[in-house]
């Protein structure tokens, strides 16, 4: 079951610092990441994903990760993956760690299932 909440708040504007908020469960001037090209800077030991995993969970990544993240790095702790590199048409994807181009418009190419 689905949990939903009828308000949020970005802690940042940066889309990079926001996103490193959300994995690290920190605000940004806790977590390290001060700009939107230091995503080496997030601590991927202290990460969400790290502790689900941990804890013995599944967790998947689907879209994009973090900015300047390079797209043949496979994001760590996530069991399944399809890192976009950003663009729309004809885009590059790391699917589970093998790099790609999905041809055509990337939003129906971004679907579950077969």
């Amino acid at each position: 079951m689905a949990a939903a909440g009828s308000a949020a708040a970005a802690t940042r504007p940066n889309i990079l610092l926001s996103r490193s908020s959300v994995f690290s469960g920190r605000y940004a001037h806790n977590h390290g990441v001060r700009n939107n090209k230091a995503s080496c800077q997030l601590d991927q030991s202290t990460t969400v994903q790290r502790y689900l995993k941990q804890a013995g969970y599944r967790s998947g990544l689907f879209g994009k990760y973090l900015n300047s993240w390079t797209l043949s790095d496979n994001p760590p702790h996530f069991e399944e993956f399809a890192l976009l590199q950003p663009g729309y048409v004809d885009a590059q994807w790391n699917v589970n760690g093998t790099v790609q181009t999905i041809n055509g418009y990337t939003t129906p190419s971004s679907r579950t299932g077969p």
